[in-house]
């Protein structure tokens, strides 16, 4: 039986949260907000770059 207690994702997001990343650290290195060395070490390598699995459900005795 279906309880729904999780969702299992019809596509993956990766590319669309690494975009998003890559364009909040130019905004930030733009306005000045961090320096080129803190942007050279946040920007993330879309060839080690993997999203995060979760094999269980916690906590499901609550």
């Amino acid at each position: 039986f279906d309880t729904n207690a999780f969702v299992e994702l019809s596509s993956n997001p990766f590319n669309e949260i690494f975009d998003k990343v890559v364009q909040l650290l130019g905004a930030l290195r733009q306005k000045g907000l961090i320096r080129k060395w803190q942007y050279e070490k946040m920007m993330p390598d879309r060839t080690k770059c993997e999203l995060a699995h979760l094999y269980f459900n916690p906590k499901t005795h609550k």
